[in-house]
């Protein structure tokens, strides 16, 4: 399991950078300020599927503990209806 996350990561971690490159940005706060209370109401199962992070991330994301990458945020809007 332990060795199953720690790929899981690096891919995150992969695909984050990828995506940095790309856009040379980290993304606005603000637009992540304007999300955050939209995905109150989403199911964390789902927050899962469109993002590929774990239940627990995806919680804590919800409940604003953590910022999830930017480059995740549209599919987060998409299932928010911010989007």
């Amino acid at each position: 399991m332990e060795a199953e996350q720690r790929a899981t990561q690096r891919a995150h971690r992969t695909a984050d950078v990828a995506w940095e490159r790309r856009r040379g940005s980290t993304g606005d706060p603000a637009r992540w300020e304007r999300l955050r209370p939209r995905l109150a109401d989403v199911p964390v199962t789902r927050l899962r599927e469109a993002t590929g992070y774990s239940l627990r991330h995806c919680s804590h994301f919800r409940a604003g503990l953590v910022v999830p990458h930017p480059r995740v945020w549209a599919a987060l809007e998409q299932l928010a209806g911010a989007g």
